[in-house]
């Protein structure tokens, strides 16, 4: 599949998954969730939170799916990636919108949730991690590696993501995927790693900014970002 092609595909993807929500929930309708799922114990809220999204009404789909990671985290925060990866599973449009509402609700979990999210709906991890960069730029690095290591087969797709996200990596990535065996995955880190690496060599002018999701194997906990890119 041609980018672009590639990248309309994505971009409608995401537009469906973060549109505004057909009906907001009532005070009343959130407690409820929040009850049901307290209810429930941790190995039992993942597949609670699924059917109570699966069972909504098709306008409220989506605002039940975030009121329920929004509860799942005030709740019980180790069930949280459980609980994405079980509505993202059972409602895959959904994907996006639920992964970018859990990291929200607990930015320190950040990775997980996306592993769980690409890992429950593997065909939606580049609308995951498009999703995701838009709400949290500066850690595109840990959202695309959480998302290739819970859906391996869409490595290239992810870094497709990336490389139009991010503009000074973009001719590396490319360059690195185009030199890949086409019939076997590609390693989204091994590529992240080489492409951060000659953006560096080749462009001293290429600065760091701070990454507070940045796992720091860039260097000094430090990531890279285009709005600290400057062209020659």
């Amino acid at each position: 599949m041609k980018t672009s092609t590639f990248l309309s595909l994505v971009a409608l993807s995401l537009a469906v998954a973060v549109a505004p929500n057909v009906s907001a929930l009532s005070t009343e309708q959130k407690a409820s969730i929040k009850s049901s799922l307290a209810a429930s114990s941790v190995v039992e809220m993942p597949a609670v939170a699924a059917k109570m999204v699966s069972d909504a009404s098709a306008g409220d789909k989506k605002s039940v799916a975030i009121a329920a990671v929004q509860a799942a985290a005030q709740l019980n925060p180790a069930a949280l990636a459980a609980v994405v990866g079980a509505i993202c599973h059972d409602n895959p449009s959904l994907s996006a919108a639920v992964c970018v509402a859990a990291a929200k609700a607990d930015p320190s979990q950040l990775a997980a949730i996306v592993k769980a999210a690409a890992a429950g709906s593997p065909d939606q991890a580049a609308a995951i991690v498009a999703a995701m960069i838009r709400a949290f730029p500066s850690a595109y690095a840990t959202i695309a590696e959480a998302a290739a290591a819970g859906a391996p087969g869409q490595g290239r797709a992810i870094l497709q993501v990336v490389a139009d996200d991010e503009p000074a990596l973009q001719a590396y990535i490319n360059a690195a995927l185009a030199a890949a065996d086409p019939n076997s995955p590609v390693s989204v880190d091994a590529i992240l790693n080489g492409s951060i690496a000659d953006a560096r060599a080749h462009h001293p002018e290429f600065r760091v900014s701070d990454g507070i999701f940045a796992p720091g194997r860039y260097g000094n906990n430090t990531i890279l970002h285009p709005a600290n890119y400057v062209h020659p």
